[in-house]
């Protein structure tokens, strides 16, 4: 049963259970609330079951529910932040390490020398070689080793 007044806040489920977001009462009477969605639509809810009442027709059995705002609901951009920023604390520590100052010498001298160019690849494929055909020498002949003899 939903509780809700004007300007207060519930919980949007979907038909799922998954908690969709916390939304702002645009309105209440004494057997609907009504909802402005992200999207623009309205979401129209009755008090006693939670259910919402203006689905589309034969879309009933995914209608949207909703509850009062128990602060339950964490929004999922948030939720896993608080893993991710300790993870990255021991990292970030390993990286501010300073690093040694180069004399400014060895920075002109480097200057003065000519980069190396990188050598670009052919952008054509040259045509495949021809195989040269394998030529095998047999001092032996005797080519009836390999078959057997069979009688008749």
């Amino acid at each position: 049963m939903l509780n809700a007044k004007k300007g207060d806040k519930i919980i949007v489920k979907v038909f799922t259970g998954m908690k969709a977001g916390v939304f702002t009462v645009d309105s209440a009477d004494k057997k609907t609330v009504t909802v402005q969605a992200k999207n623009g639509k309205e979401l129209i809810f009755d008090r006693k079951t939670g259910r919402q009442i203006n689905t589309p027709e034969g879309k009933e059995k995914y209608a949207n529910t909703a509850i009062d705002d128990d602060g339950s609901y964490i929004a999922p951009s948030t939720r896993g932040a608080s893993k991710k920023k300790a993870a990255k604390k021991p990292a970030a520590k390993a990286k501010s390490k300073p690093e040694p100052v180069e004399d400014e010498d060895e920075d002109e001298e480097d200057e003065d020398e000519e980069p190396v160019k990188p050598v670009k690849k052919a952008a054509k494929k040259a045509a495949p070689a021809k195989k040269a055909k394998k030529v095998v020498e047999d001092d032996n002949d005797d080519d009836d080793d390999d078959f057997e003899e069979v009688d008749e």
